[in-house]
């Protein structure tokens, strides 16, 4: 559905292609923001802004007339038909905003990722217990005592490999983090991802290579007939034993029981875990008695209000923005 927004300050129009949120709440971001619903598709309109799966309903002609145009989740499609239309046009500001349940998604998996690596709740369990060294001298430098639990020292994220199954929107959103923390990142998808394999410098592993090759495997990708079960005691076995999984994305991509098998034996090193086979996990399940897990209740996520809410938001101060 395309919708006319207009408001007080310029470049004062943007047609919009969504739902009908989108309009409403976007109106109420700028000032003096009205909706027109003509039915029409106003022409020359000096922005757009559209949600993922709606730029189809605007025009390549509306396209490459806008100065403006922003995209809310775009699939690599639109945002690509974006980039080829605006190419080469001076002072047009193409802004491409991820959905807040990508980013939330993807800082989930790193705070998985951190816990575990840095083995946060050993050392919080070992603080609060009072636990001491035996030989523990106390400084005179008057800058503490370093590790007084006696802790094994957990080692650095930077330099591992991260192995990534499913690069799509959150996948990349998790690339991108893992870079920044100095991890080496490959992937492995149902096809390959020319594009995002250049965006990110992520090379293509073979499902086996990098279940064999990962310091750390972080799932993403949809619940199918396909990917049920995914990682079975097969694909367990293949793990290194000092490697971590990190599953984000649905709790039937695991066989569960096999996980939990291969964590008490140690033939992986760790899980961390924010989705299961059923929620909200059992009382009883034997998840809850391991000390190599991280487990959150479903968390990784945003609300679908605070979604549209970030939307609206950030779309708003792009056209705000945009007078300069």
């Amino acid at each position: 559905m395309l919708t006319l927004v207009t408001w007080n300050r310029p470049p004062g129009a943007a047609l919009v292609a969504g739902d009908d949120w989108l309009p409403a709440m976007l109106s109420e971001r700028l000032p003096g923001g009205t909706v027109v619903e003509d039915g029409s598709e106003p022409t020359g309109t000096p922005a757009i802004v559209a949600m993922r799966g709606a730029l189809e309903a605007v025009t390549d002609e509306a396209l490459a007339e806008a100065r403006v145009v922003v995209l809310l989740d775009p699939d690599e499609a639109e945002r690509l038909r974006a980039v080829r239309l605006l190419a080469g046009r001076n002072g047009t500001r193409l802004e491409v905003i991820p959905s807040l349940a990508t980013i939330a998604a993807a800082e989930h998996t790193m705070l998985l990722i951190l816990a575990l690596s840095r083995r946060l709740f050993h050392a919080y369990s070992d603080l609060v217990s009072g636990e001491r060294r035996a030989d523990l001298q106390r400084p005179d430098s008057g800058q503490g005592a370093e590790n007084w639990v006696g802790m094994a020292w957990p080692a650095p994220i930077a330099g591992k490999t991260l192995g990534i199954i499913g690069l799509g929107r959150v996948g990349e959103a998790v690339a991108a983090r893992a870079r920044a923390f100095g991890l080496r990142v490959i992937y492995h998808d149902r096809e390959r991802k020319p594009a995002a394999e250049q965006r990110w410098g992520v090379p293509y592993r073979r499902f086996d290579q990098l279940l064999r090759e990962a310091d750390i495997v972080s799932l993403h990708l949809p619940l199918t007939p396909e990917t049920r079960r995914l990682l079975d005691a097969p694909e367990l076995a293949l793990m290194r034993p000092d490697a971590y999984l990190i599953n984000t994305a649905h709790g039937g991509l695991v066989d569960e029981g096999a996980l939990i098998r291969a964590l008490r034996q140690g033939d992986i090193a760790g899980a961390g875990l924010d989705v299961f086979a059923y929620e909200p996990i059992a009382p009883d399940s034997p998840l809850l008695a391991l000390d190599n897990v991280v487990l959150t209740p479903h968390v990784g996520g945003a609300s679908a209000d605070a979604v549209r809410s970030n939307f609206a938001e950030r779309a708003a101060e792009v056209l705000l923005s945009a007078a300069g």
